[in-house]
């Protein structure tokens, strides 16, 4: 029995110009969201301040004609700055999830990134909430998330070598693969435990 699921792309500000490029001067996805928040608010507070000091500086010619070429100029770089800004650290997109379970081998695919798990090396499956998921399985475990969209529960997929898959797949999905895994043969001296917490 194989099976095939997909979980649509979805808009991620940390796959931004900016966010892409800082994940691959890491390496390392979460130090990158990290340094993605704090560039972000770099360039906000940048903005803000120079807005100020322009505002200041212009101050003089604004009040004497309002509505003329200085006011325009003003309002057109405020525009061109945010529009940029946007574009370069607000519009992004999380690739798509493509899950293939077939022949005793799961092979999760999200843009270039493919982690692919044998069955028989699974040792521990479990679900659990999206909360206990951020708050201590992502930061703590060492998990290879391939989370898009927020679902109820979180999908959590342990291998013998310590390895940890995490899926973010909604509550159908989510029955189909464990159903897939419980009538995957496994070997006899590995058994796999599939259970809900």
């Amino acid at each position: 029995m194989s099976l095939s699921l997909y979980i649509p792309r979805r808009f991620a500000p940390s796959y931004s110009l900016l966010g892409r490029w800082l994940r691959r001067r890491t390496g390392d996805p979460r130090r990158a969201e990290a340094l993605f928040i704090v560039a972000v608010t770099g360039l906000l507070l940048a903005g803000v301040l120079g807005s100020m000091l322009g505002w200041v500086w212009l101050y003089p010619t604004l009040q004497a004609d309002p509505s003329g070429a200085t006011a325009l100029r003003y309002a057109g770089a405020h525009l061109a700055v945010a529009l940029a800004g946007f574009f370069l650290a607000g519009w992004g997109f999380r690739p798509a999830i493509h899950l293939t379970a077939a022949d005793g081998r799961l092979r999760v695919r999200r843009g270039p990134h493919t982690v692919t798990i044998h069955a028989a090396d699974l040792i521990a499956v479990a679900t659990v909430d999206p909360l206990r998921y951020h708050r201590h399985e992502r930061r703590y475990a060492g998990t290879t998330d391939f989370v898009n969209h927020p679902e109820r529960d979180v999908l959590l997929l342990r291998t013998a070598r310590g390895h940890v898959l995490a899926l973010g797949l909604t509550a159908p999905d989510r029955a189909a693969l464990i159903d897939w895994l419980a009538t995957t043969p496994a070997p006899a001296s590995n058994t796999c435990a599939v259970g809900v917490e």
